[in-house]
C-alpha cells in the first residue's frame, strides 16, 4: 500500500516537471519568433525608406519619368511601357524660333527631346520609327492678318501615306493646344499643315494660306525602333514587323485614319464665308390698309424668295434678293371685289449676319422695291407700289459640308401708292420662311 502511494507520487511529480519544461520551451519559441518578425519588418521599412530617399521621395511620378539612365535604360523603359499614345498633348509648350514656318505659324517636327519642346511632366517615350512630335505656336509670329486669340492644334488626318495636321483659331473658354504626338508618314508620305477653317490665317503656305504647308520631315530614329521590337520577333525585313497596337489616348484628338490607305481629300469644317445662295419658301399673312379710307384687304399666301450674294467676312453676307408671293381670294373691306387675287413682287438688297459663325443663329435685313397687283377675271388690274423694309431672325442646321436648313421668322413693312389713283396704303407682311442655304 505505501509502495503504491510512493509510485503514484513519483509519477505525478515527473508529469508536472515535464509539463513545466514544455511550457517554458513554447514561451521561449514564441518570444523568439516575435522578435524575429519585428526585426524583419523593421528591416523592410528601413529599406523602403532608403529607396524612397534615394529616389527623391517622388512616388507620384511615372517610372519612366523618374528614370535618369542613359539611352539603354530609356530604351528598356520604352520596351516595357510602350510608346506614347497618339493625340493632342496638353502638357506640351512650343519654345522654338518664332519664325513663320507656315502662314502666321511657327511649326516644328522632332523627337520629344528636341529643344523646341517643353514638357510639363518630362518628355514622353515615342517610337521614333512610327511616331513624331509636332509643336506649333502663333505667338510672336509675324502675320499680316488679324490673329485673334492665336492658333491651336485641332487634329490630324491620314489621307494615303501623308499626315495632314489641322490648325484652328483659338476660342475664348477653350484651352490652347500647342502640339501632339502624330503618326510618322508611311513610305514617301509627307507632313502637311492646313487651316481647319476657311478664312483662317493659320496653317497654309507662307504667302498663300489656301495652299497646304509642307514640313521638313526629320529622319527616323533606328535605335528607338530596334529597342521597341522584341528580340524574338526581330526580322531582317522591317516591312514584316507588326505595328504596335494603340489604344485611345487620354489626349482626345480629331483623328481620321483610313484603313485602306486610299487617297482621301481633307474635308474642311463647316464655314459661313464665300459664295452665298439661299432659297426661302414662305408663308405669310398680308394686310393692305388704305391710309385715306376704311378700305382694307387681308389674307394668307405663299411665296418664294431667292438670295444671291457673297461674304464680306465669315458670317456676314451682302447680296441681292428677289421674290414673289400670291394671296388667293383675300378678304376686302370697303371694296366690292370678288374672286380677286393679290400678287406681290419685290427686288432689293439684303444683309445676313450670323452672330457666331459656328452657330446657326442669324439676322436678316432687306430694303427692296415692292409691287402689289390685283388679278381676276371680272376686274381691271390695279397696281400699288413702293418701298419695302423687312427684318428677320432665324436659325439653321448643317446638313452637309456646304448646305444648311432652317427656319426664319420675318416681318415686312411697306409704304405704297396706287399707280393710277392718288391713294396711299400701308403694307404689313408677318410670315415664316423655310430656309435652304449654300455657304
Amino acid at each position: 500500500m505505501a509502495r503504491s502511494v510512493i509510485v503514484k507520487r513519483v509519477c505525478l511529480s515527473f508529469l508536472l516537471l515535464a509539463g513545466a519544461v514544455g511550457c517554458k520551451a513554447s514561451v521561449n519559441a514564441e518570444a523568439k519568433a516575435g522578435s524575429s518578425g519585428s526585426s524583419a519588418d523593421a528591416d523592410a521599412n528601413f529599406e523602403a525608406s532608403a529607396a524612397g530617399e534615394a529616389d527623391g521621395n517622388d512616388f507620384d511620378k511615372p517610372k519612366a519619368a523618374r528614370a535618369q539612365g542613359g539611352p539603354d535604360e530609356t530604351a528598356t523603359i520604352a520596351a516595357a511601357t510602350g510608346p506614347a499614345l497618339l493625340g493632342a498633348r496638353r502638357d506640351l509648350k512650343f519654345q522654338g524660333p518664332r519664325q513663320a514656318t507656315c502662314s502666321c505659324l511657327a511649326v516644328k517636327l522632332g523627337e520629344p527631346s528636341d529643344g523646341a519642346f517643353v514638357w510639363e511632366h518630362g518628355p514622353p517615350i515615342v517610337d521614333g520609327s512610327r511616331q513624331i512630335v509636332v509643336g506649333l505656336s502663333s505667338e510672336g509670329v509675324s502675320c499680316s492678318e488679324n490673329a485673334g486669340l492665336g492658333a491651336s492644334y485641332k487634329g490630324y488626318q491620314t489621307p494615303g501615306n501623308d499626315v495632314v495636321v489641322m490648325v484652328e483659331r483659338a476660342h475664348e473658354g477653350r484651352p490652347v493646344t500647342s502640339g501632339a504626338v502624330i503618326p510618322r508618314p508611311l513610305a514617301d508620305g509627307q507632313v502637311y499643315v492646313v487651316a481647319a477653317e476657311q478664312g483662317s490665317p493659320f496653317g497654309g503656305s507662307v504667302g498663300d494660306p489656301k495652299q497646304r504647308c509642307k514640313l521638313e520631315l526629320p529622319a527616323a530614329a533606328p535605335a528607338a525602333r530596334a529597342a521597341l521590337v522584341p528580340a524574338a520577333t526581330t526580322t531582317e525585313d522591317p516591312e514584316l514587323e507588326e505595328a504596335p497596337s494603340e489604344e485611345a489616348s487620354e489626349f482626345v484628338d480629331a483623328v481620321d485614319e483610313t484603313a485602306s490607305g486610299e487617297e482621301k481629300e481633307v474635308q474642311a469644317p463647316h464655314t459661313r464665308d464665300g459664295f452665298f445662295l439661299a432659297f426661302h419658301p414662305s408663308g405669310s399673312y398680308l394686310i393692305l390698309d388704305d391710309r385715306d379710307s376704311e378700305a382694307k384687304a387681308q389674307g394668307f399666301g405663299v411665296g418664294l424668295d431667292l438670295l444671291l450674294g457673297g461674304a464680306l467676312s465669315e458670317g456676314l453676307t451682302l447680296g441681292v434678293i428677289v421674290g414673289g408671293s400670291t394671296y388667293p381670294s383675300p378678304e376686302f373691306e370697303g371694296m366690292e371685289y370678288e374672286n380677286v387675287d393679290l400678287n406681290l413682287f419685290h427686288i432689293g438688297g439684303f444683309i445676313d449676319y450670323y452672330t457666331d459663325p459656328e452657330s446657326g443663329l442669324h439676322l436678316l435685313g432687306e430694303v427692296a422695291y415692292g409691287q402689289l397687283e390685283t388679278t381676276g377675271s371680272d376686274i381691271e388690274s390695279n397696281t400699288v407700289q413702293g418701298v419695302l423694309f423687312a427684318g428677320g431672325v432665324g436659325y439653321d442646321w448643317w446638313v452637309s459640308d456646304s448646305w444648311s436648313l432652317g427656319l426664319l421668322g420675318r416681318f415686312s413693312f411697306g409704304a405704297t401708292q396706287h399707280s393710277q389713283l392718288d391713294t396711299k396704303q400701308w403694307l404689313l407682311l408677318p410670315g415664316l420662311n423655310f430656309t435652304a442655304t449654300y455657304h
